[in-house]
């Protein structure tokens, strides 16, 4: 397959499944931090499997999920966005496509994160560790929660929070934007992709404590 060989020049780690039900089964076993589904998968397609994740109760129900498909009307996008989704990649996908949808979703940076900063804020390795490892709990114990139509505004508001206190400005923003349109009793995609992009923050910080632990053992 295509993608395969491009996410492998891009230097990205992946799993293939051969269908939604292996990918529901990896998704269970394995750590991931984002799913490339093609919408015409066989025995459970592209959106089936989405809304499958999204009715979930485990972690994963946030997960970025990324469509691939070679219908590109604007139906098509609704479709996707209507099953869970949250971005759609067109076929025949270029690699260059691929990257810059990668590096949207966070897949090769920091989500902004920059440590030395906050090791300054925070007066040394330690306490950055134990307030990263808070805002982790927050944050997961936040998105295993289900959240209420009438608990979103607090529930973003909770969470921008903690991604204030992370220094990450431009998600901030992003979290007070959606808080605002919640207010306004807006149904919005973005209250959706918030959680994705807290999801992925999550799975970041969980690495950058890991790699901070092991410097500390190191040193």
């Amino acid at each position: 397959m295509l993608v395969s060989y491009q996410l492998t020049q891009i230097g990205v780690a992946f799993d293939i499944a051969d269908n939604g039900h292996e990918a529901l089964s990896f998704l269970s076993e394995n750590d991931y931090t984002l799913v490339i589904c093609d919408c015409h998968m066989p025995y459970m397609d592209g959106y089936q499997l989405s809304k499958q994740i999204r009715s979930g109760h485990s972690i994963y129900k946030d997960i970025p999920i990324i469509a691939m498909t070679a219908d590109v009307l604007n139906d098509q996008r609704e479709r996707c966005l209507r099953a869970g989704m949250n971005d759609l990649l067109s076929k025949p996908i270029r690699i260059d496509q691929l990257r810059d949808t990668l590096w949207r979703w966070g897949l090769f940076d920091n989500n902004g994160l920059d440590v030395e900063q906050l090791r300054g804020s925070f007066g040394g390795v330690d306490v950055l560790v134990e307030m990263l490892r808070a805002a982790n709990t927050s944050l997961e114990s936040g998105l295993m929660v289900p959240v209420d139509a009438d608990e979103r505004v607090d529930w973003v508001h909770k969470h921008t929070g903690t991604v204030a206190l992370l220094g990450l400005t431009s998600l901030e923003k992003y979290g007070a934007f959606v808080e605002t349109k919640l207010q306004e009793n807006v149904e919005l995609d973005e209250y959706r992709h918030y959680r994705a992009k807290l999801f992925l923050l999550m799975r970041q910080l969980g690495c950058l404590i890991a790699h901070m632990n092991n410097e500390k053992s190191d040193g």
